[in-house]
């Protein structure tokens, strides 16, 4: 009665000892591919994006443009991003 639980938790020790070794790792340049094809995607949006942005117009107000770069607000990183300032046009 001993003997078959012995021969179970044998089995199922060299199961889980030997199932790392079946995954498939993925070489270097893989990984850099996958990278170059997120950051090609990414680009892709924010060009999307910027190009379906409504432009201001009005003959009232300037809108000059911020840059704002990357920054920590409230604990939370905020990606570089731009801004528009609107300022009153002189007569």
């Amino acid at each position: 009665m001993r003997m078959p639980s012995l021969l179970l938790l044998f089995n199922t020790v060299a199961l889980l000892a030997l199932s790392g070794c079946a995954t498939a790792h993925q070489s270097s340049a893989i990984k850099d591919a996958e990278r170059a094809a997120s950051t090609a995607a990414k680009a892709r949006y924010w060009a999307l994006q910027a190009e379906q942005k409504p432009t201001p117009v009005s003959s009232d107000f300037e809108f000059l443009p911020l840059a704002r770069p990357e920054r920590t607000e409230d604990g939370i990183l905020r990606t570089p991003s731009m801004d528009f300032i609107r300022v009153p046009r002189l007569p």
